[in-house]
């Protein structure tokens, strides 16, 4: 996964300047894609605790989107094989969650 540079330097607990830096001194590999570097989080040099860490946290993040977004088929009566939804379907626009 591309990681920006704000994102890796907040991974690496650096700041950007200093990620900069390192990719100028090639400690860090990235692509400049539309005039933005781009970091591949495989490449960060992490220790294994840091990067199980990192793992897990976007986990959560991921659960959490997933969830706020997920179709309130229940509450608005649709069938199970409904392909299209209205952003009254979402949780995360409701007034009271599920």
């Amino acid at each position: 996964m591309n990681l920006s540079l704000s994102e890796a330097a907040t991974a690496l607990g650096k700041s950007e300047r200093q990620v900069r830096y390192l990719i100028a001194q090639g400690h860090l590999p990235a692509t400049k894609q539309g005039g933005r570097w781009q970091v591949d989080s495989s490449e960060l040099p992490l220790s294994e605790g840091r990067r199980q860490a990192l793992e897990g946290q976007l986990g959560a993040a991921r659960t959490a989107v997933e969830r706020a977004l997920a179709p309130l088929a229940k509450a608005v009566g649709a069938p199970a094989e409904r392909r299209s939804f209205s952003v009254r379907d979402l949780e995360a626009f409701c007034a009271t969650p599920a």
